[in-house]
């Protein structure tokens, strides 16, 4: 937990001249990094408090948590399996495991809340489930009423089988490839839609479960980051995630 527990403090920026601007500064003081400049409205949860409420409301065991910071610490992300929650077996062998993600940041970049996820086990290597099956988040304007996880989890718990029916159902259906095409070339450039149509192509599984896992795999393991900041690497993920995920599943496969 020292980890996340790093010191943080508001500041509200003005002009040379001594003119208080409209915005605020979120400083970590122990490297002297500005994390982001937020509005006046904007209300700071310490990472601390959002992984100790999550710990305590969530109504299910946590387990191997795993934190995940980005931004020089302004974002945060906490991932932990949930053993008492079953794994789903799409087609044999295909095992998925089910976990949950928190998250929250200093630069209003994200909400702070949690996230349903799963992760696809193969060989002793997994992928992560590029879409999140569940989540609640609050912004940064108001009281973060934790004890309301509870309620919050147990409403989204029907949906962890309702999505496992879905990739069920993906992984006895074969798309059309102009369809394939026309759903790439609306979320990635030209090069990338390339790429996995090449990696799609090429491998034995021509469903749509296959074609999610070209797209999963590319998410986990294959995401191209400038600088090589692999630091940020889990920002880049996420934003991959809301972009292509979110659209795959309103296709009519």
């Amino acid at each position: 937990m020292d980890r996340i527990s790093f010191p943080v403090v508001q500041k509200r920026l003005q002009t040379e001249d001594g003119l208080k601007a409209p915005v605020k500064a979120i400083i970590r003081t122990d490297s002297n990094v500005i994390l982001g400049v937020v509005g006046l409205d904007y209300k700071m949860v310490p990472h601390k408090e959002v992984v100790e409420g999550i710990e305590k409301y969530i109504p299910t065991t946590l387990e191997n948590r795993r934190f995940t910071l980005c931004r020089d610490g302004a974002i945060l992300f906490a991932f932990y399996s949930t053993p008492l929650i079953g794994d789903a077996e799409i087609r044999d062998g295909d095992v998925i495991k089910f976990g949950l993600e928190a998250f929250n940041s200093y630069n209003g970049e994200l909400a702070v809340g949690f996230m349903l996820r799963a992760k696809r086990v193969q060989n002793g290597a997994f992928l992560f489930i590029p879409k999140s099956i569940a989540t609640i988040s609050m912004r940064h304007r108001g009281g973060l009423n934790l004890p309301e996880i509870k309620d919050e989890f147990l409403k989204r718990m029907p949906l962890f089988m309702q999505t496992a029916m879905k990739w069920k159902e993906w992984s006895t259906i074969t798309p059309k490839q102009d369809d394939i095409v026309k759903f790439l070339d609306k979320v990635v450039g030209e090069r990338l839609q390339k790429e996995l149509l090449e990696k799609y192509n090429s491998q034995f599984d021509k469903t749509v479960w296959g074609l999610y896992n070209v797209l999963a795999n590319y998410a986990t393991n294959e995401i191209k980051l400038h600088k090589n900041n692999e630091d940020n690497k889990r920002v880049s993920q996420f934003n991959f995630e809301k972009k292509v995920f979110s659209a795959f599943y309103f296709i009519d496969w």
